[in-house]
């Protein structure tokens, strides 16, 4: 498979490469792309040594799956805020798996709704982490369905809104721990938790 999407499909990078002498895993944000090369960001590494040129495995995490290659880091670039890795464009690439998101720790209040044998209820609950593919949230007892629920999260300044998929629930600190796949997530939300999470998992580096 050729490199023929465009860069806004591509959610993040994630590069396998050696830096001081250990093999590392780096997720990066895509910044331009050349006709022989692309340039990705990390916020900046300081003074670690990172070999070039080297073999390495990156992957593309997209909208609509994810895709593996190997390919050569050409070059490694001081940006001031940014380190930049420069990346020989990838002649093909593999199919990997059908959607791959981060999850990231998030403490948000939510209002959780669900039919119960009492009718339906809606539990003030708060998240205990979240993806742009679901979230898992902390509630004071077992309550779930396998049939249609859904979720109000007030993250920031903004109201999520999504119908759920349970996926599992489990006891945590004496209390429950449920966790969902989005199922109507709009666009615009689906956009700002993968902005969000990937933001998160940069300023960790």
């Amino acid at each position: 498979m050729k490199l023929s999407f465009n860069l806004e499909n591509i959610n993040y990078l994630e590069l396998t490469c050696v830096i001081g002498g250990k093999v590392q895993i780096l997720k990066l944000a895509v910044k331009e792309k050349r006709e022989y090369d692309f340039h990705a960001v990390v916020p900046n590494l300081g003074s670690v040594r990172i070999e070039t040129p080297q073999e390495v495995l990156l992957k593309f995490v997209c909208k609509d799956g994810v895709y593996k290659t190997n390919t050569s880091l050409k070059e490694v670039l001081d940006e001031g805020d940014n380190t930049c890795f420069v990346i020989e464009n990838p002649k093909s690439l593999d199919y990997q798996q059908n959607r791959e998101y981060f999850r990231i720790l998030a403490e948000y209040e939510c209002v959780y709704t669900v039919e119960t044998e009492n009718g339906v209820e809606s539990l003030e609950a708060v998240t205990y982490d979240i993806s742009a593919g679901g979230v898992s949230i902390i509630v004071n007892r077992s309550v779930f369905s396998t049939e249609e629920s859904s979720i109000l999260i007030m993250a920031d300044d903004r109201h999520i809104r999504s119908h759920l998929k349970f996926v599992r629930c489990e006891a945590f600190d004496n209390s429950y721990k449920i966790s969902f796949e989005f199922t109507d997530l709009a666009e615009a939300d689906f956009a700002l938790l993968s902005e969000m999470c990937i933001n998160a998992q940069l300023k960790s580096f």
